[in-house]
């Protein structure tokens, strides 16, 4: 591996961030420190990956302070890119658009029970019966 010049490239691209993330770590406030990594530099733009799109805004709201932290480091650097990739393996939070837990639809049922006959009724039976349930 020592030899191999994809890893001695690769090396040296990490020994270059490595700085970068540790600045770009220092100046974060810490709720977001995990949130934020330094994926590259590309000519004067830092490129940072993180986890969602609220951590992007909050991020790009603080950037002119991150910029003149990390240019006492890398007075190159004119601008940082921030790109939303949450976090490898993170489990996934929302169920599926047409996915309704059974306490849900037991609700509904008993909606469905209590509505006189109107569009609203027509409605939740629909939703009932496109699930499995009901008539």
């Amino acid at each position: 591996m020592g030899g191999d010049p994809v890893f001695g490239s690769l090396k040296a691209r990490l020994k270059h961030m490595a700085p970068l993330q540790e600045a770009l770590q220092q100046a974060l406030p810490a709720a977001l420190q995990s949130h934020a990594q330094v994926t590259g530099v590309d000519g004067p733009r830092l490129q940072v990956q993180v986890s969602s799109q609220a951590v992007a805004a909050k991020l790009r709201m603080l950037a002119p302070t991150l910029l003149r932290n990390l240019q006492r480091l890398a007075p190159d650097i004119s601008t940082v890119q921030f790109h939303v990739a949450p976090p490898a393996g993170s489990p996934t939070r929302h169920r599926a658009a047409n996915e309704l837990p059974d306490i849900a639809l037991d609700d509904f049922e008993s909606l469905a029970a209590t509505l006189p006959p109107s569009t609203l009724r027509t409605a939740v039976l629909r939703l009932l019966q496109a699930r499995g349930r009901g008539n």
